[in-house]
């Protein structure tokens, strides 16, 4: 409720509710909201009491949890240290060099 969609360009309304057609399975012949391609249409409402059926493609839309893991992954990815292998050499050049001291 509340969000508002562009149902042909420069047109934006406000919904107002959401119809999903879920209660049939397909076996029963009335209209579904899932097809096999994962196509999903709804109804949506809005304020100025006009209707639009609405049909988008399911895997375009990220589940919530996995666009948090997602998110959480990639802040994990760029948040890691970064070990120098530069640093690493000069580390072990200074072990040699104390060493060949003794």
């Amino acid at each position: 409720q509340g969000d508002q969609i562009e149902v042909a360009t420069g047109d934006f309304r406000t919904v107002t509710s959401w119809e999903f057609a879920s209660t049939s399975g397909g076996q029963d012949g009335k209209p579904r909201g899932l097809n096999d391609r994962g196509d999903i249409v709804v109804t949506a409402h809005f304020t100025d009491g006009s209707t639009a059926v609405l049909k988008t493609t399911a895997w375009a839309v990220p589940e919530p949890a996995s666009a948090g893991l997602a998110f959480i992954f990639a802040a994990m990815v760029q948040l890691r240290p970064v070990r120098s292998r530069r640093n690493d050499c000069q580390a072990n050049r200074q072990i040699v060099v104390a060493n060949n001291e003794l």
